[in-house]
């Protein structure tokens, strides 16, 4: 289902979206003539662009395969469908949503930047590969991002985070106070992990981002649209988009450049689907390399109660996520997976801790289209093939011990913990970012190679998953790569 642009401005998202989710084909689609821009996907990744495309007088369709948050098009599951042919059954649907707004609506509201030594580990480890961008190229925009989500942060802690030109556009309730652990006589470096905040809770596209793209003049919004191929007729640009409603009727759209932003397996569904006598194993794939190096972030989750906080703080508990990266280049030297550290205190006195390493960016974990399942208009699912890696393995089996050395530094012992294993649901590979063709399918303008017109945008471009939550890394690469578009 659709929501045309006066049906949303007279409405507004609480009114008349519900009214109109609940009329199965009530409206008419949206979507005439042709656009300046396309964006396939209206989460962090894609509205960004679209929005400030927007603003600057450009026709801009966004096309949503979900519809408003609550109500999805009819007869279509809340959640895409895919298969899992891997060792590791990873349960892709916890980390997105099919809906208007995306992943956004869901989102818990961490923020945090990568750090410089993440997109250099060919250069300084030896492991994986660089970025073709830098941290300093990309710091501008992380000020950006900061500010289009909000973020509650304190001043950066002196080498224990990233550098940063900016201070968070929120400042926090009260001065950080880090916490005091040793370990083999070294204190650990602590920092503060910042949140969005906005309302009682993160930022949600719905509440603002949406409205002010679907109520300006340039701006269309077209949910409960499923892009289902981008058709080339000369090898060397997209034509057109294949779109479907929620009724299963096709239509194509036309538009002068394409941004696709649909997340890290449909994403790479869509450019294998787009299959052409030019490119006859899918879109960007004459390399094969559409689809793999999918990574994501496991969590070792230990919780106990030390006999004493002692002097853990200087002065009372901070019911506060610390977070230390003393490790994450320490690991790499070693030839293992960077990590990131958490320790968190709640009310209680109890304290949880966390070892969320990066996994290994191999070709062989990757998204390919399933054999087993297809969707409502008979095309074949994604496959999602994830396992790990004998350095996955030594990186957690590392991280456990400086779990352990932890507890017995606060005066616990590591065989009363209770531990569990947990997803931090951050997928990013599958259309990864490369120097040239033959390194990756997008460049470092974030272009599909050979086709002169589409550009992806996404943790689905990131080269390896490095040790931050990814959100921040997303709308930061969404805005410079509007910044490359508004200038062509």
């Amino acid at each position: 289902m659709s929501l045309t642009r006066r049906q949303f401005v007279t409405g507004g998202i609480g009114a008349t979206a519900a009214s109109v989710l609940a009329c199965r084909g009530g409206d008419a689609s949206p979507i005439e003539g042709e656009y300046d821009l396309l964006v396939i996907g209206s989460s962090f990744a894609g509205l960004p662009i679209a929005l400030r495309a927007a603003q600057r007088g450009l026709r801009t369709l966004v096309v949503e395969a979900g519809g408003f948050p609550g109500r999805w098009f009819a007869g279509e599951p809340a959640m895409l469908p895919f298969t899992s042919s891997g060792a590791v059954d990873y349960p892709a649907n916890a980390a997105r949503m099919i809906a208007v707004g995306g992943a956004s609506n869901h989102w818990e509201g961490a923020v945090n930047r990568m750090r410089p030594s993440d997109f250099r580990l060919r250069s300084e480890f030896g492991l994986d590969v660089d970025w073709p961008l830098s941290y300093d190229e990309l710091e501008p925009y992380y000020c950006r991002a900061e500010r289009d989500l909000s973020v509650r942060g304190s001043a950066a802690v002196v080498d224990a985070e990233p550098a940063r030109s900016c201070a968070y556009p929120r400042a926090p309730d009260a001065g950080y106070r880090p916490p005091n652990v040793e370990i083999d006589g070294r204190r650990l470096r602590y920092f503060p992990l910042a949140r969005s905040v906005r309302g009682d809770g993160p930022v949600r596209l719905v509440d603002r981002e949406v409205e002010a793209f679907a109520s300006s003049s340039a701006g269309t919004l077209a949910s409960g649209h499923q892009t289902t191929r981008l058709v080339t007729l000369d090898g060397r640009r997209i034509d057109h988009a294949l779109v479907r409603s929620a009724d299963g009727s096709e239509r194509q759209v036309f538009a002068k450049r394409i941004v696709l932003a649909a997340g890290v397996l449909e994403s790479a569904r869509l450019l294998l689907l787009s299959r052409s006598r030019w490119f006859p194993n899918g879109l960007g794939n004459a390399r094969d390399l559409v689809g793999r190096y999918f990574t994501v972030h496991p969590t070792l989750r230990w919780q106990f109660t030390p006999p004493s906080l002692g002097r853990l703080f200087d002065g009372a508990p901070q019911a506060l996520s610390n977070r230390t990266y003393d490790y994450a280049d320490e690991f790499r030297r070693r030839g293992l997976n960077a990590a990131h550290f958490q320790l968190r205190v709640f009310r209680d006195e109890s304290i949880i801790l966390k070892h969320q390493p990066e996994i290994e960016a191999r070709g062989a974990n990757r998204v390919t289209l399933s054999t087993a399942e297809t969707d409502r208009f008979g095309d074949p699912v994604a496959d999602l093939a994830l396992g790990w890696s004998p350095r996955d393995l030594a990186t957690k089996w590392a991280g456990e011990d400086v779990l352990a050395a932890t507890v017995e530094a606060l005066g616990g012992h590591p065989d009363t913990v209770d531990k569990s294993e947990k997803w931090r649901f951050h997928p990013s590979g599958t259309l990864r970012m490369g120097f040239d063709a033959n390194t990756g399918v997008v460049d470092r303008n974030l272009k599909v190679f050979g086709v002169e017109n589409l550009f992806v945008s996404g943790a689905c471009v990131f080269p390896t998953a490095g040790t931050a939550n990814p959100t921040e890394t997303i709308v930061a690469l969404a805005h410079r790569l509007a910044d490359h578009l508004l200038r062509g």
